[in-house]
C-alpha cells in the first residue's frame, strides 16, 4: 500500500503541476481573438473628399483650420468657433474670425499649417491652385478635407451636413439646415401669389467688364425662389456689353460688389443708362456680396435682402 501511494504521488504531481503552469498562462495571456479586438482601433471618421481623396480622421478634430470664409461660416455656425486655429485672410464672419490666425489668402501658408498641426483642415474645391501646398499638408500627417463648390441651395445643404459629420455635429448640421429650409419656404410662399415677376439684372463687377449671374448660380435660383425672372438666360457667370443691359431693360437692377464707392449712382450716371426702367423707378439697389455667394447658412439671408429689394411690398 506504501508503495501503491508512492507511485500515485510520482505520476499525478507533475501532471497537477503542468495544469497549474496552462492554467496560469491562460489567465494571464489573451486569448487570438482578444489580441485581435485590441488591434482593431476604428478610425472615428473616413470620408471621400471632392476631390476623390478618402479621409480618414483617427478622432473627433479638436483643432480646425478653414482656409475659406464659407467653411468658416459653417464651423462657427456648429458652434465650433472655439476649436478654430487658424482661417482665411477674406474671412469676416463672424467678428472672432479677427482675432484667429490667418493660414490662408492669395497663397497657402502650409509651414504655419504643418507647426499648428490642426486634426483637420477644411479646403475647398475652388483653391486647387494651392493642390501642392494640401499634398505637403497630407505628407506631414495632417487630415486635408476639400469641400465641394456648391452650385445651389441643395449642394450647401449638403456641404453643411458633411462638415457637421466631420466634426461630430450632425444634430447642429441638420438644425442649420432645416432653419434654413423653412426661410426659404417662408419667402416662397410670400412671394408666389404674384401675378406679374419683376425682370431683375445682377452686376457683379463694375466697368469696363460689367460681370453678371446667369442661369446655375446662386443669384439665379434665388430669382426662382422669388418668382422673379433674371433678364440674363446665359449660363454662368459672363461679362455683358452695356448696350445688351440696356436692350433688356430689367425692372430691377442689383449691384453685387462694394468695392467702388457710390456705386448706385455711378451705375444711373452711365451713357444710356437713363432709358433703364430699374433707373427711372430708382430700383437700383446694392446688396451684400457675402450674404448672396458664401456657400454657407448666410445664403438665405442673402434671399431675404434680394426679395426685399425686388419685392419691399410683399416682405413687409
Amino acid at each position: 500500500m506504501m508503495r501503491n501511494e508512492w507511485w500515485k504521488r510520482w505520476f499525478i504531481a507533475p501532471l497537477l503541476a503542468i495544469a497549474l503552469v496552462v492554467a496560469g498562462c491562460s489567465a494571464d495571456e489573451p486569448t487570438s481573438t482578444e489580441q485581435e479586438n485590441e488591434a482593431v482601433v476604428e478610425p472615428f471618421m473616413t470620408m471621400e473628399d471632392a476631390t476623390g481623396e478618402t479621409v480618414v480622421l483617427e478622432r473627433e478634430p479638436e483643432t480646425i483650420a478653414t482656409l475659406l470664409p464659407s467653411n468658416t461660416e459653417i464651423v462657427y455656425a456648429l458652434g465650433l468657433g472655439d476649436r478654430v486655429v487658424g482661417v482665411s485672410e477674406f474671412d469676416t464672419y463672424p467678428e472672432e474670425v479677427e482675432d484667429v490666425d490667418v493660414v490662408s489668402g492669395m497663397t497657402l501658408n502650409v509651414e504655419s499649417l504643418i507647426e499648428k498641426a490642426p486634426d483637420l483642415v477644411l479646403a475647398h474645391e475652388m483653391q486647387m491652385d494651392a493642390a501642392e501646398g494640401l499634398k505637403q499638408l497630407r505628407e506631414a500627417g495632417i487630415a486635408v478635407f476639400v469641400v465641394k463648390n456648391a452650385s445651389n441651395f441643395d449642394e450647401t445643404y449638403e456641404t453643411i451636413a458633411q462638415i457637421g459629420e466631420l466634426t461630430n455635429r450632425t444634430e447642429e448640421a441638420e438644425q442649420i439646415v432645416a432653419t434654413m429650409q423653412q426661410r426659404v419656404d417662408a419667402v416662397f410662399e410670400k412671394t408666389k401669389a404674384i401675378e406679374t415677376p419683376r425682370r431683375v439684372f445682377i452686376e457683379t463687377s463694375d466697368v469696363p467688364d460689367i460681370y453678371t449671374a446667369g442661369a446655375n448660380t446662386f443669384p439665379d435660383e434665388m430669382l426662382s425662389f422669388l418668382h422673379a425672372e433674371n433678364v440674363v438666360t446665359e449660363d454662368d457667370w459672363f461679362a455683358i456689353d452695356p448696350e445688351v443691359i440696356i436692350e433688356r431693360n430689367p425692372d430691377v437692377y442689383i449691384i453685387m460688389y462694394d468695392y467702388v464707392p457710390d456705386i448706385v449712382e455711378r451705375v444711373k450716371a452711365r451713357d444710356g443708362f437713363s432709358t433703364i426702367q430699374a433707373v427711372r423707378d430708382d430700383r437700383v439697389v446694392q446688396l451684400d456680396e457675402d450674404l448672396m455667394s458664401r456657400q454657407g447658412p448666410r445664403l438665405v439671408d442673402g434671399l431675404e435682402q434680394l426679395a426685399e429689394a425686388i419685392y419691399p411690398e410683399w416682405m413687409e
